[in-house]
């Protein structure tokens, strides 16, 4: 695999590049290649951490149903409900909007917040709930979109108030209800809010912007090195490839009743898309792309400086995760595509080794 992934990497030109290979609950592979930092020879390692950005969705999907398994939400409570003391401020168009709604990308409301407001860097402590409670707020004042329910639309909007929604039932923050949520009952330690690492060290990876088509800038650990914190159960979390491996592995094996983090028709929830093929941070995905037989889940994520793609594959029980510290996407997506269908042709063909499901 790292042979694989150097040769990737050369010939998209990307910086770093990180893989992982999941298949019947064992990492049969992982791999890093290239430079934590472009311009410096450090190079990257398969401890190191990596921005996730989109991929996020899934995991916050993943908590908040945790806490819906629990009583504390429902999945189809209107917003009105959801957020009462908000409510005379929300334009009616908005009412009768659900977390279901919320997280299948289908509630109307826009993609993203105003370009102005990625300038806000509130500190990711405290003050970090009601600083989204009122940016989504600016949003809900305005009219939908479209009808709640009558489109797609996918939106870093709706999954922000889904996590505002969580700090105001429970009364914890977001960053706080993913660690006791997901991350500690899966034993993941590496997982942190915003570009991983330092400003004043290269101990992890940087993120790299391409400059007008030209060049690649490497951005310093920071709030600058991110999106707003205030998006961040959109999209704004890091972890190490074995850590993500173990939350992909609770959703190969969840739905089989395999995973306690939560109960079968749980994850098969999740997995289901409700409006053209967007599930709960999940898209369903056309498997003979990879050269495989269905289904398939995915997700990918960037930040404009890294770019992260998960692929499941449930019926084989494999799972493959691609990371790269390089913002390129055309040149990470043609890397990583190229390499996922190399890796299910050596996993799946026939003799391949693979042992048999249920």
């Amino acid at each position: 695999m790292e042979q694989m992934l150097e040769a990737q990497r050369e010939k998209h030109g990307l910086v770093g590049l990180g893989g992982l290979v999941l298949k019947d609950g064992e990492v049969r592979e992982v791999a890093a290649v290239g430079l934590r930092r472009k311009g410096h020879p450090i190079a990257v390692t398969t401890e190191d951490l990596w921005h996730l950005g989109s991929v996020t969705k899934a995991m916050t999907a993943t908590m908040i149903a945790r806490l819906v398994e629990r009583g504390v939400l429902d999945w189809t409570t209107p917003l009105s409900d959801l957020l009462p003391a908000q409510t005379e401020s929300i334009h009616s168009g908005y009412h009768s909007v659900t977390l279901e709604d919320l997280l299948t990308h289908r509630a109307g409301l826009p993609a993203n917040f105003s370009f102005f407001s990625n300038f806000e860097r509130p500190p990711v402590d405290g003050e970090l709930p009601s600083r989204r409670l009122q940016a989504v707020m600016r949003i809900l004042t305005e009219a939908p979109v479209h009808p709640p329910r009558s489109a797609h639309l996918y939106s870093n909007v709706g999954y922000t108030l889904a996590g505002v929604v969580a700090e105001q039932a429970t009364g914890a923050s977001w960053e706080e209800l993913m660690r006791r949520e997901v991350f500690t009952p899966l034993g993941i330690t590496s997982a942190g809010f915003g570009a991983p690492g330092r400003a004043g060290g290269i101990e992890q990876p940087w993120g790299h912007q391409t400059v007008l088509g030209l060049m690649k800038r490497a951005t310093a650990p920071g709030p600058n090195a991110d999106n707003n914190a205030i998006l961040g159960p959109a999209g704004t979390l890091h972890m190490s490839l074995q850590d993500w491996a173990r939350f992909v592995q609770a959703h190969l094996a969840g739905p089989r009743g395999e995973s306690a983090l939560l109960q079968p028709e749980t994850f098969r929830r999740l997995h289901r898309p409700l409006l053209e093929d967007y599930a709960y941070g999940w898209v369903a995905g056309d498997p003979g792309e990879l050269g495989a037989r269905g289904p398939l889940l995915w997700h990918n994520g960037s930040n404009t400086m890294w770019y992260a793609l998960m692929l499941i594959l449930p019926e084989h029980r494999m799972a493959i995760l691609f990371a790269s510290n390089d913002g390129d996407l055309k040149a990470a997506e043609a890397a990583m595509q190229e390499s996922a269908q190399a890796l299910v042709g050596r996993y799946l063909a026939p003799g391949a080794g693979s042992r048999p499901g249920p």
